[in-house]
C-alpha cells in the first residue's frame, strides 16, 4: 500500500509541473527601451525586438501604435507581416516612418523622421513568432524637445 501511494504521488507531481506551469515553447518576451528623447526636425530609432524559445518563425509580425500625451486612443502606424512592411498613409505618421529591422534576426526597429511636439506620448511594440504568440507588448515613451537641455 505504501509503494502504491507514492506512485500516485510522483505521478500528481508530473502532471502539475506538465499541466499547470506555461510551456516555454508558447511565450515571446518583447523588449523596447523605455524611453527616448529627441530634438524637433530630428530622427529617432524605436528599437523593438523579442526574445522567442523557438527558431525565427517566416510568419513573424510586428506591429506599432502610438498613443498621444493625453489620449486614451492609440492608433497603428505600422506592421510588418507576411515578410513586407506596411506603413500607415493616412495618420500623422504618414510619409515619416521607415522599417529598419531585421525581422530574421528578431528586430522590428522603427525610425521616424522630422519630429514634432505632436509626437511626444507612447509607442508600443507588438510581436509575435509563431507558434509562440503569447506575450506582453512593449511601450517606449518618446519626448520631443525644442532644444538640447
Amino acid at each position: 500500500m505504501g509503494q502504491r501511494s507514492g506512485v500516485v504521488e510522483v505521478k500528481d507531481t508530473l502532471e502539475v509541473v506538465s499541466g499547470g506551469a506555461p510551456q516555454p515553447s508558447q511565450s515571446i518576451v518583447i523588449y523596447t527601451g523605455w524611453e527616448r528623447h529627441a530634438l524637433v526636425g530630428s530622427d529617432v530609432r524605436l528599437s523593438c525586438s523579442f526574445f522567442s524559445w523557438r527558431w525565427t518563425s517566416e510568419d513573424v509580425t510586428f506591429s506599432w501604435t502610438f498613443r498621444p500625451d493625453g489620449s486614451r486612443d492609440s492608433i497603428s502606424i505600422f506592421h510588418y507581416t507576411g515578410g513586407a512592411p506596411y506603413l500607415d498613409n493616412k495618420g500623422p505618421f504618414r510619409d515619416r516612418v521607415e522599417f529598419v529591422g531585421n525581422p530574421g534576426r528578431r528586430d522590428g526597429s522603427i525610425v521616424l523622421k522630422n519630429l514634432d511636439f505632436s509626437d511626444n506620448g507612447t509607442f508600443t511594440c507588438d510581436a509575435k513568432n509563431p507558434p509562440d504568440i503569447v506575450g506582453r507588448p512593449s511601450s517606449v515613451r518618446l519626448l520631443v524637445f525644442e532644444t538640447a537641455s
